[in-house]
């Protein structure tokens, strides 16, 4: 692409876009030094569990950070039925296509059990669970259904309004 095209192809850009430098030069520069952040962190802190990352429906409920609509619900059955539990933070290593990968399970229970909520199995997730070496728990929509229901019986179908707001 040319400067000139460059520029246009910014120009174009919608104004809440961000991440894009203005000149190619600068953004040639911005990859150059994300590339070298990613190659350091490698083997850190990079990967794993980020707030707000993925598709679900995202919120706080009850002082407890919700990753998924599935997410919420789980948290409102373990609250109601006072099963003791935290948001994991802890992360692990797999391999997934050869390549170090970090994980962290979505909580721990109290018993220090691993708790896991999954829409659908990919070869990553299996990955995930086959090289699991502590106890983990994975619910999938079979063994989440009647928690599932439970909440939307209870609560209702739109119990996602449930999240706190944010000021």
């Amino acid at each position: 692409m040319t400067e000139e095209g460059y520029k246009n192809f910014i120009k174009n850009l919608k104004k809440n876009c961000k991440g894009r430098a203005l000149t190619m030069e600068k953004e040639k520069e911005r990859k150059l030094k994300l590339s070298k952040i990613a190659k350091l962190n490698k083997y850190g802190n990079y990967g794993g569990y980020k707030r707000g990352a993925g598709r679900g429906k995202k919120g706080w409920y009850k002082g407890i950070w919700c990753d998924s609509s599935w997410e919420l619900a789980w948290i409102i059955y373990a609250k109601d039925f006072n099963i003791k539990f935290k948001r994991n933070n802890k992360r692990f290593d797999y391999y997934f296509k050869n390549k170090l990968r970090k994980w962290i399970p979505d909580y721990t229970l109290s018993n220090g059990i691993f708790l896991e909520i999954k829409g659908w199995m990919t070869p990553q997730t299996k990955a995930k669970i086959d090289q699991f070496q502590e106890k983990l728990i994975v619910l999938m929509w079979p063994e989440f259904k009647n928690i599932y229901n439970y909440v939307v019986s209870k609560y209702g179908k739109d119990f996602i309004k449930m999240y706190e707001k944010t000021p």
